[in-house]
């Protein structure tokens, strides 16, 4: 690709902000198995979010577009505030993606720099990465960064962790270290 630009969504892009959206999600569901899925209306809910999203005063969306302004990639970020939390103000990069066929081009880096300018214009400081475990490109980018995940969720069913838990309990009790 030749050339591109960074700019704001806007209302006429959300139809390919569904599809970035939907591609981005079947990509991190393929690089992880263990991720719960998407299910159909929460498909039908991805354009509501979206919508939510461009109307917030405390999120930007950024779309990377070729010379035809057809979007090829976006990042998402938005301000939290969380009272009784040091930092109180903070800012999430999210749903940073861009179509396989443009990659290695610099339009994520492009699209992290466009947010980062949004959150130093509202004197954010703090940055939460997103990124979903198994996502290698994700991960590739973000720890080539030199970031490296603080926060690790596992998944689990109630049944699985009761079972792992007696299965404790049983071998305590049996060898007297309860």
């Amino acid at each position: 690709m030749a050339s591109y630009t960074i700019r704001q969504a806007t209302d006429s892009d959300l139809d390919r902000l569904v599809e970035l959206s939907l591609a981005l999600r079947e990509h991190v569901e393929a690089s992880n198995p263990r991720l719960w899925r998407l299910a159909p209306e929460g498909v039908a809910r991805l354009r509501q979010e979206i919508e939510e999203t461009l109307s917030n005063p405390d999120a930007l969306l950024l779309v990377a577009v070729g010379p035809d302004d057809r979007p090829l990639g976006m990042a998402t970020g938005q301000i939290r505030t969380r009272p009784g939390h040091v930092p109180s103000l903070s800012g999430y990069i999210a749903r940073v993606f861009v179509e396989p066929a443009c990659r290695g081009q610099g339009l994520a880096s492009a699209l992290v720099e466009g947010l980062c300018t949004f959150f130093a214009e509202r004197d954010v400081q703090d940055l939460s990465l997103g990124w979903v475990l198994g996502n290698r490109e994700a991960e590739d980018y973000w720890t080539g960064l030199g970031f490296l995940p603080i926060i690790v969720l596992a998944d689990a069913t109630r049944h699985d962790v009761e079972a792992k838990l007696a299965a404790i309990r049983s071998r305590r009790s049996t060898d007297g270290s309860l």
